[in-house]
């Protein structure tokens, strides 16, 4: 059996919804899951569909990454990262990532120029609804493209 080390990115257009009836997320299990060779099999791998995630945070973006705006630097900008955690049968975990250009990312679609990328960080860690800021600990539901890295 072949061992393969797997970082998984959830590029997000986010919106965090505190936990109600709402359809059924995808398990961080079936996200992972590889072939013989390593490569992912989730059927939205390589679509722009996106897949919807659920889990316990274990970190503070802002320990992470730095976030500060910076459109013109060529590259990814600034970024955001949490790690998420499932949980009940679910024990495995999924990076989610944010990039101010991550157009610059394969099938990315999406550049914030300073000023909408700090207005975007706020949005990624707020509830929509509440306002209430993320923290470690809490149970999110992530909504995003998902990526193989």
């Amino acid at each position: 059996m072949k061992k393969v080390k797997l970082k998984l990115v959830v590029i997000i257009g986010l919106c965090w919804v505190i936990l109600g009836n709402m359809a059924l997320a995808e398990t961080h299990w079936n996200i992972q899951s590889v072939d013989a060779d390593g490569y992912g099999t989730h059927p939205d791998l390589l679509t722009s569909n996106k897949i919807m995630v659920e889990g316990i945070v274990l970190n503070r973006p802002d320990y992470m990454l730095n976030s500060k705006p910076d459109y013109d630097n060529g590259d990814l900008g600034g970024s955001w990262q949490i790690y998420i955690q499932g949980d009940i049968n679910d024990h495995a975990g999924t990076t989610v990532w944010m990039g101010q250009n991550y157009d610059n990312v394969w099938g990315g679609s999406g550049m914030y120029p300073d000023p909408n990328w700090t207005y975007e960080l706020y949005k990624l860690t707020h509830d929509p609804c509440t306002a209430y800021e993320i923290r470690p600990g809490d149970k999110v539901r992530v909504t995003g493209l998902l990526k193989f890295y």
